[in-house]
C-alpha cells in the first residue's frame, strides 16, 4: 500500500519538476512554480487534516479543499496561457518595430 502512495507522489514530483523546466521563459517558470507550489501545499494539507483532524472538521476541510483545488490548477493554467499570449505579442512588436528602424 505505502509503495503505491510513495509511486504516486514520486510521478507528481516528477511532473511538477518537468512542467517547472518546460517553461519557456523566465516569467512562465516562476508562475508555474507557484502554481506547482500551491498545489503541493493544498495536497499536504488535505492529507494532514485527514490524518490529524476530528470528523466533522476533517469533511469540511476536506470539502473546501475539493473546490479550491480545480480552482487553483484553473487559475493556474488560464494564467500560463494568457502569460503565453503576452510574450508572443511582446515579441511580435519587437520584430515590427526592429524592422522599421528606430532613429
Amino acid at each position: 500500500m505505502w509503495f503505491f502512495w510513495g509511486l504516486i507522489v514520486l510521478i507528481s514530483l516528477a511532473a511538477s519538476l518537468l512542467n517547472i523546466l518546460r517553461a519557456k521563459s523566465k516569467r512562465e517558470r516562476t508562475i508555474t512554480f507557484q502554481a506547482c507550489f500551491v498545489v503541493w501545499v493544498l495536497l499536504i494539507s488535505l492529507v494532514l487534516t485527514t490524518l490529524y483532524v476530528e470528523a466533522p472538521y476533517k469533511f469540511i476541510a476536506i470539502g473546501a479543499l475539493m473546490i479550491l483545488f480545480p480552482l487553483v490548477v484553473y487559475q493556474a493554467a488560464t494564467r500560463r496561457q494568457l502569460l503565453r499570449i503576452l510574450e508572443e505579442r511582446e515579441k511580435n512588436l519587437g520584430k515590427e518595430n526592429g524592422d522599421q528602424g528606430q532613429p
